[in-house]
């Protein structure tokens, strides 16, 4: 697909929800297979531990302290590489997969690993540093009067709902560094922040209604042992954990190419609609050359090289010479925390309401 077919032009939040289920279908198993590639054989790793310390636990006489920290430091270990490959190198690739399709470029699971380079690594940084920056969020929440304990709860949700989400496509596609990329995808969320904190909710909501819901029933049923199982009491607890570990290996292997499907083109759309990327692309396809017939003349004359919409996506504009947060920007965060305590208190008095009813009915 040449740069003048693609469809790019300003979507709302329906279109950018509807196009992002046709890319995830279209590209369903490739999508998946991407991060299964990373994800499964630590999640068989984890399960294998797992089990290796039930099956510890269960021989009281047997054990011993050295095998009990080496499985604990064991399962400690495979958490902090499934945060750096699931994370980072995962999301990476799915992330270049995700911004090829929508860009009209071949799409294929070992060309996404091998069109990311090195920029997995800037990802890990970059998800460190959002990690430190969700601390230093939750210390001015906690310990900053009144502004700190007014606005800390909004920032905090914008960072790990909005700006990380959006981090993996503005390192992936526009090669930015790690800090970098942190201004950059607040500088683009920000110039529509409502209608992006609305895109972002609706998501959340769709995704917990649909799947994560389900499939949290489906585990808690079989971790409070509501399934029944045969067998003894420690057949049964690694049956258990196997079968919760299948339930959250699917569950990540579903939400996690959807929701990066959505924040990608949402990354997109906002590069549309604030810096007319789409016309930069249009602009680029228009100024191509034409290729002259080949001749004795022009045989040895290379055509010039195709500018790709991916080659226009790496031209972002400088960072703009504004305060990191105005006024107006605090005020936005202020609502967004009241409107947390809202749905907050809201939920309380609704439980609480529905438990007076049950007891009241028994």
């Amino acid at each position: 697909m040449t740069a003048s077919q693609l469809s790019l032009r300003p979507l709302g939040v329906g279109e950018i929800l509807d196009r992002a289920v046709r890319l995830y279908r279209h590209h369903f198993f490739t999508f998946i297979g991407i991060i299964a590639l990373v994800q499964v054989p630590l999640v068989l790793a984890q399960m294998a531990l797992n089990i290796l310390s039930l099956q510890t636990l269960n021989r009281p006489g047997e054990t011993s302290p050295e095998l009990l920290l080496a499985t604990s430091i064991g399962t400690m270990m495979l958490s902090v590489l499934g945060y750096i490959f699931v994370q980072s190198l995962g999301t990476a690739a799915l992330t270049r997969a995700i911004a090829d399709s929508y860009l009209g470029q071949p799409v294929s699971l070992g060309g996404a690993y091998r069109k990311i380079g090195p920029v997995w690594r800037t990802v890990i940084v970059a998800m460190i540093l959002v990690m430190l920056l969700a601390l230093g969020l939750t210390a001015w929440w906690l310990l900053v009067p009144c502004v700190g304990w007014l606005t800390g709860l909004g920032m905090l949700l914008f960072l790990m709902m909005v700006i990380s989400p959006m981090v993996a496509p503005v390192i992936v596609v526009e090669r930015q560094r790690a800090g970098a990329s942190l201004r950059r995808a607040w500088d683009l969320a920000r110039r529509r922040f409502w209608p992006v904190v609305g895109f972002v909710l609706v998501l959340t909501l769709l995704v917990a209604v649909f799947i994560v819901i389900p499939s949290l029933l489906a585990q808690s049923l079989v971790s409070f042992g509501l399934i029944p199982m045969g067998g003894s009491f420690l057949q049964q607890q690694m049956l258990s954990t196997l079968l919760g570990s299948l339930i959250g290996l699917a569950l990540g292997l579903i939400i996690v190419p959807f929701q990066l499907t959505a924040m990608t083109l949402l990354y997109f759309d906002l590069r549309i609609r604030t810096e007319g990327f789409d016309l930069a692309v249009l602009a680029a396809s228009l100024e191509q050359p034409l290729t002259p017939p080949a001749s004795e003349e022009t045989l040895a004359v290379a055509p010039a090289a195709e500018v790709s919409p991916a080659d226009v996506a790496l031209q972002s504009p400088p960072a703009p010479r504004t305060s990191l947060i105005t006024g107006q920007e605090l005020a936005y965060f202020l609502l967004l925390t009241i409107g947390l305590a809202a749905v907050y208190i809201v939920l309380i008095v609704g439980l609480s309401a529905l438990m007076a009813v049950s007891m009241g009915g028994v």
